[in-house]
């Protein structure tokens, strides 16, 4: 078989058949894959130079993240996107993913993150102080620049407030520039050094904005370091003594900055897109706060109490899950649960967004439905089929970080104002590293009574 053939068996669009659907959908490429897999099942192979297949069957996805993960190698956006993160956290394989997070996890223990509540809170307090009823904004923006604001406090002990806003247009610039690169190899060599060196230019203002916020630290004698993210990394060690080295201690704050912003916001970007399509579960929102809350700050004590919160927050990423695949390259052939036999080379697309449409658990699955997640359903939704922050020793380390977050920025905000859309229509998604809103998420502001 050649490389360009489709694999015997194996169902699958015709290469034509794919371009000619990618064209009649706009290019919408997350819906595309979730119409093929309605047409073809759990498992099906896309006509590529290396063959690449869909997966959604929960068996195969438990064996390859969970039970046999060192034989699936990450690949994908997050190998072209190296340039921008590297090595760090998200993008490294064993053992030195291992190893960095042991380093990292302390900080992403429960009682660690719970000192970071009255910061996140009085952060969006500040940021959205001087919003009034009936002015327009770009929630997208505004979201991007609360959170890498967040990130920068909790776990560097750096207030990115001021650069805030122009470093997360940076790393946007740079993740567009990826994806263009990744999804547009046909294109010429003139016009590929172009975007190239755009990227090249994007990086290079990354690095100097994580340089400083590295020397700024050792600039300090080590008995002044803050007990943060960034000290625990610069303070660790290898076996041998040896101190991380300069390149992977800038990786590694690229990714947990990029990381840790990005998954935030754009889940609360959908978040925000929902209720205002959906007003009257903003009303059950108000009601579950005045009933649980009262005059009250909502804390991580709190998190238990607000059922209907969490249902509204889970069923937001089951639809639009900020991290929307994880793409992995075969290590040594093998046969799956499902009887898919895959040689190694071969390409697998794992899709949160796609697996959480499945109908078979999911009924109505393009309906925003909170009740789903409800205590007396969620049990009739299985682990692998529904994995926003992914499974296995790859799960996401800043899970509790991001779930936290993303309750008190919406019952802060949320308490106070409503958000209408500022255009008709529905929001396409983006699919960079990141599940985002497409142009943007203009809205304006409401009251919330």
């Amino acid at each position: 078989m050649s490389a360009t053939q489709t694999p015997a068996r194996t169902p699958g669009p015709s290469r034509l058949d794919l371009l000619k659907h990618f064209f009649r959908s706009g290019f919408r490429f997350v819906e595309a894959l979730t119409e093929e897999a309605e047409k073809h099942g759990d498992t099906f192979v896309l006509p590529l130079e290396v063959p690449t297949y869909i997966l959604r069957n929960p068996d195969d996805i438990k064996h390859i993240l969970v039970s046999n993960p060192l034989n699936y190698h990450k690949t994908g956006g997050l190998t072209v996107g190296e340039k921008v993160i590297g090595q760090g956290l998200v993008s490294s394989e064993e053992p030195l993913h291992g190893k960095q997070r042991r380093t990292m996890q302390p900080m992403f223990h429960k009682a660690s993150i719970s000192k970071f509540t009255e910061m996140m809170l009085e952060s969006t307090a500040s940021h959205t102080r001087d919003w009034k009823d009936g002015d327009s904004i770009d929630m997208s923006l505004e979201m991007m620049h609360l959170t890498i604001t967040i990130v920068g406090l909790s776990l560097f002990n750096v207030d990115l407030y001021r650069e805030g806003r122009e470093l997360g247009m940076e790393f946007n610039r740079a993740l567009n520039l990826v994806t263009r690169i990744q999804l547009m190899p046909f294109l010429p060599k003139w016009a590929m050094g172009s975007l190239q060196r755009k990227l090249d230019d994007s990086i290079s203002k990354i690095d100097e904005a994580m340089a400083k916020i590295i020397s700024d630290r050792r600039k300090l004698p080590e008995s002044e370091w803050p007990h943060d993210l960034l000290s625990m990394i610069l303070a660790s060690r290898y076996e041998d003594g040896s101190p991380m080295p300069d390149k992977l201690v800038r990786d590694e704050v690229v990714t947990i900055i990029l990381a840790g912003h990005e998954t935030v916001a754009n889940h609360l970007n959908w978040t925000w897109y929902l209720l205002a399509r959906h007003p009257e579960v903003h009303d059950k929102l108000l009601k579950e706060w005045d009933e649980v809350l009262g005059g009250e700050e909502p804390s991580m004590e709190h998190m238990g109490r607000l059922p209907y919160t969490l249902m509204v927050l889970a069923e937001s990423m089951r639809l639009y899950p900020p991290a929307w695949t994880l793409a992995r390259r075969v290590v040594a052939p093998e046969k799956l649960p499902s009887g898919l036999e895959l040689k190694a080379g071969d390409e697998l697309l794992i899709m949160q967004y796609v697996s959480h449409r499945n109908p078979a658990y999911f009924p109505e699955p393009e309906k925003f439905i909170p009740e789903r997640f409800s205590a007396e359903n969620k049990d009739s939704i299985p682990k692998y089929v529904y994995y926003p922050f992914g499974l296995g020793p790859r799960f996401c380390i800043g899970e509790g970080f991001a779930r936290l977050e993303a309750l008190l920025l919406l019952v802060k905000m949320g308490r106070r104002f409503r958000f209408e859309m500022a255009r008709s229509g529905e929001v396409r998604p983006e699919t960079l590293i990141a599940l985002r809103p497409r142009k943007g998420l203009p809205m304006i502001v409401r009251n919330a009574r």
